[in-house]
């Protein structure tokens, strides 16, 4: 697999993470009728912001080393 396919997988779990948090912040707690803890899922929603963002460096970098290899075959 590709860096910028296991980047963009990354990026796919992080958004799942982000998604599921902010849905029990929404619905005010879990399918098991807890209320939702707000610290852990302000938590949970910052990691997956981090996780994003590094994953787009992946991408980024990535992108500029096969621009690099490119132009060194060209």
């Amino acid at each position: 697999m590709s860096v910028i396919g296991t980047a963009k997988s990354g990026m796919a779990a992080a958004t799942q993470r982000f998604e599921a948090s902010a849905a029990r912040v929404a619905q005010g707690g879990t399918a098991d009728g807890k209320d939702a803890d707000l610290a852990k899922e302000a938590a949970e929603i910052a990691a997956a912001k981090v996780q994003v963002a590094a994953n787009a460096a992946v991408i980024r970098t990535g992108s500029k080393t096969v621009g690099a290899l490119i132009d060194i075959l060209a």
